[in-house]
C-alpha cells in the first residue's frame, strides 16, 4: 500500500477536522504482481473536532468521501484472487500477540460517498464479469444503533454484466434510489422505498436478504415494473439503447415480474426457488436512421424453478412471433427436467434475412451482415428416448439452412458461409454441405450430432462425428490480440487431481488440412 501525501485541515469542512489521503494505491503480490487492486485519487474522513478533543464515544464521523477509486478484482479458474494480498508470516517463533479489545469503541457515521468510481470484477472460476464505470454513490444513516434505515442514491454511467458467456447488460445507464432497513444483530437487510432504473426500464423490488450464518443466505424478494410501454423494455436489449433513443418509434405493451424465495448455500449447492414472467403484446419498433422496422412482436415467457433442484425447473414460451421486413417468424418452446432428462416441445418456423435485420436493428461494431437463415423444425421428445433408441417415441423433423451468410466486424476477418444445412430426424441431427470461408481459410464439413438435447443439460455430453476438409488454414488470423491496456493475468495452476475435464462434447473427428499457418510456421501436408 502506498500514498503520495496526507493532510489535516480544519478549513475544508469548518469547524470539523478532515483527514485526506492522496493517491492511495494497493499493489499486489505474486502471482498478481504489477496489477493494482485499488487506485484512489483521494480519500477523506471528516470528524467532529470536539468529539476528538473530548475523547467521546461514539466518535462523531461526519462523513467518508472517496474520489475516483479504481478497483480491479480478478479471480482465476483455480480460485486464486488478487484481493488475497496478505503475505504469510515467516516468523514461526514469536508468540502470538493478544488481539486488541476494540469492543468498547463506537463511531457515529452520518454519511459516506463515492465519486466517479470504476469497478471491475472478472471471475474466471464462475464465468462472471461485471464492469462499472462512472459510479457515484452516497448513503446516510445512524450506524451506531442495531436497527436503522440506510438512505442511498446510486448512479452508474455504464454497467456491463455477463455470466456464462451471456451478456445480460451492456453499458446500461443505471440509477438506484433506495432505503434499506438494516438489522445489524440479525444481519438482515430489508428493502423499503426503492426505484431501480436501467436505461429506460424502471423496476421496483420488495423483500429481504439475511445472512443466517457463514454459509447460508436467506432471501425473499419480489420484483415488478410500474411501466408497461414496450419501448422501456426494448432499452434493456444489448445494442438497442443508442444515442437518440428518444426518437425511436416503438409501441406495444409489456409486463414483467417475478420472485426469489429460499436459502442459498454454495457449499451444499442449495439455491432458492424463483419465477420470472414476461409478456409482450402487439409491439412494433422503428429506428429513425434505419429503413426497416420490426413489427407484430408478441411473446409470453415463464421460467418457474419451484425448488432448490434445477431439474424441477420449467421454461415455457407458449408463443413467440415477430415480422422482420416481409418475413414472419413464429416459435414455441417448452423445456422440463433439464438436468436429468431434457424433455422438449418446440416448433420454429420462419426466415431471418440478416441484411434486413441490419436495416432494422442497430449493429454496433458490425461492418457487414448478409445472408438468409431459414428454419422449419419440430421436436417433441426426451433425451432418454434418443439415447435408448426408442425412435418410435421421438417426434423430431425439419430442416434449418444457412445460405450466403457474410459477417465482418471490427476485430476478426470476414466470415462467409456459402451453405450449411441441418436435417433433424428421430435418430440424429445431420449436418450436410457445410461450405465456408473463414478469413483466408477454407472449410468444408459434414457430420451428425446423435443426442442434440444434451445441449440443455450441464451434466450430459453431446456425441457425434464430423468430417472436415481444408486446403488452407491460417490460424494466426484467429489468435486473440493482446490488449496493452489490460493487465496480463497469470495462468491458473493445475494439478493432476484438480484438472476439470471439459466433457460436454464427445465427437469423432476426421480432419485433413492441406496447409496450416501457425505463428511463424507454415506446414504443408501431402495428401
Amino acid at each position: 500500500m502506498d500514498f503520495s501525501d496526507i493532510s489535516l485541515s480544519l478549513f475544508r469542512n469548518f469547524p470539523n477536522l478532515t483527514v485526506r489521503i492522496y493517491d492511495l494505491s494497493i499493489e499486489n503480490i505474486e502471482p498478481f504482481e504489477g496489477i493494482k487492486l485499488a487506485d484512489v485519487k483521494s480519500a477523506d474522513v471528516t470528524v467532529d473536532i470536539m468529539s476528538v478533543i473530548r475523547n467521546e464515544n461514539p466518535l462523531k464521523i461526519k462523513g467518508i468521501n472517496v474520489k475516483q477509486p479504481k478497483i480491479n478484482v480478478y479471480v482465476l479458474e483455480d480460485g486464486r484472487a488478487n484481493y488475497d494480498i496478505a503475505k504469510p508470516s515467516t516468523d514461526t517463533t514469536a508468540e502470538e500477540a493478544e488481539p486488541a479489545d476494540l469492543s468498547a469503541f463506537r463511531a457515529n457515521l452520518q454519511g459516506y460517498s463515492i465519486e466517479e468510481g470504476d469497478i471491475l470484477y472478472d471471475d474466471e472460476s464462475l464465468g462472471a464479469y461485471v464492469s462499472i464505470k462512472g459510479l457515484n454513490h452516497n448513503g446516510s444513516g445512524d450506524f451506531t444503533i442495531d436497527v436503522y434505515d440506510l438512505d442511498t442514491e446510486t448512479e452508474i454511467d455504464s454497467l456491463t454484466v455477463s455470466y456464462g458467456g451471456i451478456t445480460y447488460l451492456k453499458r446500461a445507464h443505471t440509477a438506484l434510489d433506495a432505503i434499506f432497513n438494516i438489522d445489524q444483530k440479525n444481519s438482515k437487510y430489508t428493502l423499503k422505498e426503492n426505484v431501480l432504473k436501467l436505461n429506460e426500464l424502471e423496476l421496483n423490488a420488495d423483500g429481504f436478504v439475511q445472512l443466517v450464518d457463514s454459509v447460508n443466505t436467506a432471501m425473499d424478494l419480489t420484483f415488478s415494473t410500474p411501466q408497461n410501454s414496450f419501448k422501456n423494455l426494448l432499452s434493456m436489449i444489448p445494442n438497442a439503447y443508442i444515442a437518440g433513443y428518444e426518437n425511436v418509434k416503438a409501441d406495444g405493451k409489456f409486463d414483467l415480474g417475478g420472485w426469489v424465495k429460499g436459502t442459498y448455500n454454495g457449499d451444499l449447492e442449495q439455491y432458492p426457488a424463483f419465477q420470472i414472467n414476461l409478456g409482450v403484446d402487439n409491439a412494433n419498433v422503428k429506428y429513425p436512421d434505419l429503413p426497416l422496422g420490426i413489427t407484430n412482436i408478441n411473446t409470453k415467457v415463464n421460467v418457474n424453478s419451484p425448488s432448490s433442484n434445477f431439474d424441477d425447473m420449467v421454461v415455457n414460451v407458449p408463443n413467440f412471433a415477430m415480422k422482420l421486413g416481409s418475413n414472419p417468424i413464429k416459435a414455441i418452446f417448452n423445456l422440463k427436467t433439464p438436468i436429468s432428462d431434457p424433455d422438449i416441445d418446440t416448433k420454429i418456423d420462419g426466415v431471418l434475412n440478416l441484411k434486413e435485420l441490419s436495416q432494422a436493428f442497430p449493429m454496433e461494431g458490425v461492418n457487414d451482415l448478409n445472408g438468409v437463415i431459414a428454419a422449419n423444425i419440430e421436436a417433441k421428445t426426451r433425451l432418454s428416448y434418443i439415447e435408448n433408441q426408442e425412435y418410435e417415441r421421438v417426434n423430431m423433423n425439419g430442416v434449418a439452412e444457412i445460405t450466403n451468410l457474410t459477417y465482418k466486424d471490427a476485430i476478426y476477418p470476414a466470415i462467409r458461409i456459402n451453405n450449411a444445412k441441418a436435417a433433424f430426424t428421430p435418430q440424429n441431427v445431420r449436418v450436410d454441405n457445410f461450405d465456408a470461408k473463414l478469413g483466408k481459410s477454407d472449410i468444408k464439413a459434414n457430420g451428425r450430432v446423435d443426442n442434440i438435447l444434451a445441449y440443455f443439460s450441464p451434466k450430459k455430453t453431446m456425441k457425434g462425428s464430423f468430417t472436415v476438409r481444408s486446403n488452407y488454414f491460417d490460424a494466426n488470423e484467429w489468435m486473440p490480440q493482446e490488449d496493452a491496456s489490460q493487465p496480463a493475468l497469470p495462468a491458473a495452476e493445475e494439478s493432476a487431481e484438480e484438472i476439470e475435464i471439459f466433457d460436454r462434447f464427445d465427437f469423432t473427428l476426421d480432419a485433413t488440412l492441406g496447409e496450416i499457418v501457425y505463428d511463424t510456421y507454415n506446414i504443408k501436408i501431402q495428401w
